[in-house]
């Protein structure tokens, strides 16, 4: 989490109009689950990655570290929906195990392929909103959508909680590793089970600290924040909404 952020930082495009990113980003995953094609899951995650590593300038081993995070949750996933569970006729079957319990046909393997495509494709998409616009502007974008307030300061809290909490846990293992803590694996397993266990008690008493430094400070149910997002001019605006167009109907008549 703190790594995604760093980067979306140090972006080369950082710097681009939040609104034409969160509207590129959107609309390629729109039409890339609308579509449902492997040929255009392809292109937009070759797109994509293209963008976030050769516009912006992120290292490359970085981002496939990055990718290998959903790769191996998509890859199980996928194999679920290969798989089923039951009988069939065997001329539908192209694999079958435990005596045609758990068998796999040609259809599932299509559907498993696509659904895998289509998924990775749709990762990448949220990875280039992710790496390439940092979660303030993001949040100040939506709330120039008018959305809930309450909403809003929901992912406020919970995005400053999510780095409280890594940092109390990055704290306590430093502590137990200048005590030798993980010197060996019985060692580690012991080590980190109380980690876990004063984990939450630390994240909560700093959570309460920190409510009650906001509430000291005026807080009442209202975070004010000065907004240093643009308004996208009309030429951005009409040229991602133009891409996104022409991204639609070169994939509808690829697939007519």
């Amino acid at each position: 989490m703190i790594m995604m952020d760093k980067w979306a930082y140090s972006s080369r495009l950082r710097d681009k109009n939040p609104y034409s990113k969160l509207l590129f980003g959107v609309g390629n995953l729109l039409i890339c689950i609308i579509c449902r094609d492997n040929v255009v899951s392809l292109c937009i995650f070759m797109m994509m990655s293209a963008l976030i590593v050769l516009l912006g300038k992120m290292p490359l081993r970085a981002y496939i570290r990055l990718l290998c995070v959903p790769l191996i949750f998509l890859v199980i996933s996928t194999i679920t929906v290969i798989f089923e569970f039951g009988h069939v006729e065997s001329s539908k079957v192209v694999v079958s195990l435990v005596n045609g319990n758990i068998y796999m046909t040609a259809w599932s393997l299509t559907r498993g392929i696509l659904l895998f495509g289509s998924s990775f494709a749709s990762v990448t998409c949220l990875y280039f909103l992710a790496l390439t616009t940092p979660v303030i502007d993001l949040i100040q974008v939506l709330r120039s959508f008018h959305l809930p307030k309450i909403v809003i300061e929901l992912m406020y809290l919970i995005y400053r909680f999510i780095f409280l909490l890594l940092e109390t846990g990055d704290a306590i293992v430093v502590a137990q590793d200048c005590r030798l803590g993980y010197k060996d694996p019985k060692t580690s397993v012991k080590s980190t089970s109380k980690m876990s266990a004063v984990l939450f008690v630390r994240a909560y008493q700093k959570a309460d600290a920190l409510f009650s430094a906001m509430e000291s400070r005026g807080y009442d149910g209202d975070l004010c924040v000065l907004s240093t997002v643009e308004r996208p001019r009309i030429w951005e605006g009409v040229s991602m909404l133009g891409i996104i167009i022409v991204e639609g109907i070169l994939c509808y008549s690829f697939l007519a």
